[in-house]
């Protein structure tokens, strides 16, 4: 139910008071400026008639208004003649002065087609309230979007019938953008606990797993004494199974030291066919294992990057190990280099199982994971993806995942800055670049 559809607040606008009397109650110069106004105007012009033959109901309300900081309107006679206090000067804009003494119906001309049923209302003694009522403003000339709460009230005179209208309006915009606020920050908060919880009983079995052939292992080789082929086979299982639970412990410690910004990176000149190289070395035999198909594709000539080979192929086989983890046995894998003027791309797709667009916007955040612990999916900490997009944006680059739902495969895409530098420049004139995986 609008009252004020369209109007302006540009506090600094407000126009100086003209020459007259004026009363020091201590109040803001807005309220001092509607106090003289009213002092001032000559109302014996208007429908209301001189101030000293005002009924005593009209003159309370008035008193009323200006004494008060919330913005405040009385519309009173069969004009419904307007006097408002310094509080609504803020609310008009640049239609102060020229509003004071004017018919309501002429404050807001724009929208008198709404507010008239309700004006209407009150003027047969019901009451209007609106909470949070949303309307356009303008604020130094831009509009936006804003929140108010207002009453329409009937003002009597000595004898009973309804002779005015009262309006009470503030504000509520920035009390619900905290509320939402709020809101938003407990829901993250209750999220961020469930991922916790998610990622502490993941972390859990993925420390217990590997106990069990390391301890197995262990009692073993303990009992063993001609057998080298038996000790070699259950020292390869206690080596391994040490490397994963190492391999955990260090993404965890990756994360911490990223977290409090301790984490520094290497800035110097790097080969993209070099990362492209290392980072397949390491994932090809997690992709044979599985049986999968990688395809790999790399530019005509080599690309230089600045910034940490180290940290970057740890990227690509982040995301090369994730597209192996989520794709069957048989899936496809591609790597894909390219170049464009002022970027690298990375692009890295699978023919697996896919993502919802529910994970799709949280699949780069801390813990997040796809699958719930116990549902016989190897899901992973949800630390990998975390640690993608922190290198990526150490490197001024940028990653997206993308998907067409559940079971229709993923890709990640890697954009980072080209390294044109002398160093750069110099480095790709010594290297003949190749376009096939060794």
């Amino acid at each position: 139910m609008p009252v004020i559809r369209d109007f302006a607040l540009d506090n600094d606008e407000l126009r100086p008071a003209t020459p007259g009397p004026s009363v020091s109650t201590g109040q803001s110069p807005a309220s001092e400026d509607a106090r003289a106004r009213v002092a001032t105007t000559d109302w014996g012009s208007t429908p209301l008639g001189a101030r000293d033959t005002w009924p005593a109901a009209l003159s309370v309300a008035v008193e009323t208004v200006l004494a008060s900081k919330t913005p405040m309107l009385v519309a009173w006679g069969p004009e419904l003649t307007v006097i408002y206090n310094g509080g609504y000067v803020r609310v008009l804009g640049q239609r102060h002065p020229w509003a004071m003494g004017r018919p309501f119906r002429e404050l807001w001309p724009e929208i008198w087609h709404e507010t008239e049923p309700l004006v209407s209302l009150v003027l047969r003694g019901e009451p209007v309230r609106v909470r949070d009522g949303a309307y356009v403003v303008t604020r130094g000339g831009t509009p936006e979007q804003a929140l108010f709460d207002f009453t329409l009230t009937p003002l009597r005179d000595l004898e009973g019938p309804v002779r005015g209208v009262l309006l009470i309006i503030s504000e509520s915009t920035y009390r619900k953008q905290l509320e939402n606020s709020l809101r938003d920050s407990e829901a993250q908060l209750r999220l961020m606990d469930k991922r916790k919880d998610a990622f502490l009983a993941t972390l859990a079995h993925e420390l217990r797993n590997p106990l069990a052939p390391i301890a197995m292992g262990a009692a073993v080789l303990a009992n063993l004494k001609d057998d080298p082929d038996k000790v070699a086979h259950f020292a390869n299982i206690i080596g391994r199974q040490a490397r994963h639970m190492t391999g955990l412990v260090d993404d965890l410690l990756e994360v911490s030291r990223i977290a409090r910004g301790l984490l520094q990176i290497e800035h110097e000149p790097v080969s993209a066919l070099d990362v492209a190289r290392s980072a397949v070395e390491q994932v090809q035999p997690l992709i044979d294992s599985r049986g999968q198909h990688l395809r790999v594709s790399l530019p005509a000539r080599d690309v230089f990057l600045l910034g940490d080979h180290k940290r970057l192929v740890q990227v690509l086989v982040n995301l090369l190990q994730n597209a192996a983890k989520f794709t069957g046995v048989g899936g496809r894998i591609e790597l894909s280099v390219s170049e464009e003027p002022q970027v690298l791309r990375m692009l890295v797709k699978d023919s697996g199982e896919g993502m919802s667009e529910d994970f799709l916007r949280c699949a780069f955040e801390l813990f997040a994971q796809a699958h719930k612990p116990g549902d016989g999916v190897q899901a992973g900490l949800g630390i990998g993806l975390a640690l993608v997009r922190s290198l990526v944006q150490m490197h001024g680059g940028s990653v997206q995942a993308r998907s067409e739902g559940p079971g229709r495969g993923s890709e990640f895409e890697v954009m980072l800055p080209k390294d044109t530098s002398v160093q750069a420049l110099g480095a790709r004139a010594r290297g003949p670049a190749t376009s096939t995986m060794p």
